[in-house]
């Protein structure tokens, strides 16, 4: 899919060890089943589990589609949700690490070792986060080329980000819907992926508008972001780059403000992947665009995408 005689990127020759750090959760399939005769009564049943998350689909397609070393920290919890997730983990590629093992009871937290004792207890929930910075900058100065970083994660696994971003390849970073203090830092991002939602978060007004599109990434890359790329649907991108907004789609006006998480990590994974193998965030955009996106089901390198996050059962 990739194609190597496109235009290269400056300081890029080819794929580097990935660190992502985002969120992942499972999502339950249900599928709704008929009474057959001598049957119990059966409402629906748990067709198969799913994993979510742009962090987690992001570093599994990334992981898939360069077959170099990915790893995922994110923040995981102790219940049943949890134990499938390392079912799930033990048939990829890259590497979990789960910075923080919370149990919350009440206003309470326990933090837990992986391997179930207790590590300590905070009483503000707010915090636990906060316990993971050791971890995420040793995994930083030790294993990490390039960085992805989910918002979600908040303020100040950002702020650690930050501080190393000097030593990284490239530090791509995803939008999210949590207000941070400081958004100027994103100023250190090779590019930032937004969808629509997220930048009228940003700019403080509504999109309407394909010009209103333009004039908020405009402002907000006053914030000092170089690149921008919003998904304005599953067929249209806009580009922020230098001064200039370019457009990628079928023209439509239509806009899809809220990107489910699979679709977005999806969109994302796929986009540095190309990026990171030697073509230019412009060029990647405009051949999945051309490629008709993946709002249909078709394989991506002999993968079929639909398919990538579901749990083995």
């Amino acid at each position: 899919m990739f194609n190597p005689r496109v235009e290269r990127v400056d300081g890029l020759s080819g794929y580097h060890a990935m660190i992502v750090i985002g969120d992942l959760y499972v999502q339950e399939r249900w599928e709704i089943r008929k009474v057959s005769p001598g049957e119990k009564e059966i409402i629906g049943r748990r067709d198969f589990d799913m994993v979510s998350g742009v962090g987690a689909i992001v570093a599994t397609m990334y992981s898939q589609l360069s077959h170099q070393s990915t790893r995922l920290i994110t923040v995981m919890g102790r219940d049943v949700g949890a134990q499938r997730i390392r079912e799930w983990n033990a048939t990829q590629r890259f590497d979990l690490v789960p910075t923080v093992v919370v149990e919350r009871t009440g206003r309470r937290v326990k933090v837990i070792n992986p391997d179930g004792t207790v590590k300590c207890q905070v009483t503000d929930s707010s915090n636990n986060l906060l316990l993971s910075q050791s971890m995420v900058s040793a995994n930083l100065e030790n294993w990490g080329e390039a960085v992805c970083l989910s918002l979600n994660m908040g303020t100040n696994t950002l702020q650690t980000v930050i501080e190393s971003a000097e030593k990284f390849s490239a530090l791509y970073i995803s939008g999210s819907f949590m207000p941070i203090s400081n958004y100027h830092l994103l100023k250190k991002a090779s590019i930032v992926f937004l969808t629509v939602s997220q930048v009228e978060i940003l700019w403080g007004k509504e999109v309407v508008s394909r010009d209103d599109l333009s004039v908020a990434l405009t402002q907000i890359a006053k914030l000092g972001m170089k690149t921008i790329c919003t998904l304005v649907s599953t067929a249209d991108v806009a580009l922020y780059s230098g001064t200039t907004v370019s457009w990628y789609g079928d023209g439509s006006l239509s806009m899809e403000k809220d990107l489910d998480d699979f679709v977005f990590g999806l969109y994302i994974g796929w986009l540095i992947t190309a990026v990171e193998s030697g073509m230019t965030l412009s060029n990647a955009v405009e051949t999945l665009i051309h490629e008709g996106g993946f709002y249909q089901d078709r394989p991506i390198n002999g993968l079929e995408y639909s398919r990538i996050m579901v749990l083995p059962d």
